[in-house]
């Protein structure tokens, strides 16, 4: 019994081992040279593009063509080559409520559970107990997940993507 214990832990081993090695090349981030990957970000997009002598550039993305990408600079536009940029990020538009939003319904959850066991629990289970139990629950519960949910929007800031990188061959 021992011996096929431990070919089942072996065998188990390997495999993992297996698909870690498959999947490192994935977890690869961005591939140089993806010009084409910058044509799928949505108008107003905020980039920030580093351009080859060292200088950044902060814009909203407004188009891209083969040889340039074309930026608003507030209050103006700038078409900067593609021959010039060393690398594009863009910063994902992080809202307030997403947090609020799922710290809300779970929080609604949580409490109404909680809400209904408890009342449930103090007075022998009645339906009407168990329902207004769960309500106030709720309540609480939503209060208590959307202050949760501004507190970690907050805190939790959405981090920046490379979208394009030349290839180090083009400098």
């Amino acid at each position: 019994m021992l011996s096929i214990r431990a070919k089942s832990y072996r065998t188990r081993f390997a495999a993992l081992a297996l698909v870690g090695l498959i999947a490192q090349p994935l977890r690869a981030g961005v591939i140089p040279g993806r010009w084409e990957k910058v044509s799928h970000l949505e108008a107003g997009a905020s980039l920030t593009v580093k351009i080859k002598n060292g200088d950044r550039v902060k814009g909203h993305f407004l188009g891209l063509s083969k040889s340039k990408l074309e930026l608003l600079i507030h209050p103006s536009r700038a078409a900067i080559p593609r021959d010039g940029i060393q690398r594009i990020t863009h910063q994902p538009r992080d809202t307030v409520g997403d947090g609020v939003g799922k710290g809300a319904a779970v929080g609604a959850g949580v409490g109404a559970a909680f809400g209904a066991l408890l009342v449930g629990s103090i007075d022998g289970g009645s339906a009407e107990g168990m329902m207004a139990g769960a309500g106030y629950g709720a309540g609480f519960g939503v209060l208590f997940g959307v202050g949760l949910g501004l507190l970690s929007d907050a805190v939790v800031k959405t981090p920046s993507v490379v979208v394009y990188e030349a290839p180090r061959n083009s400098r």
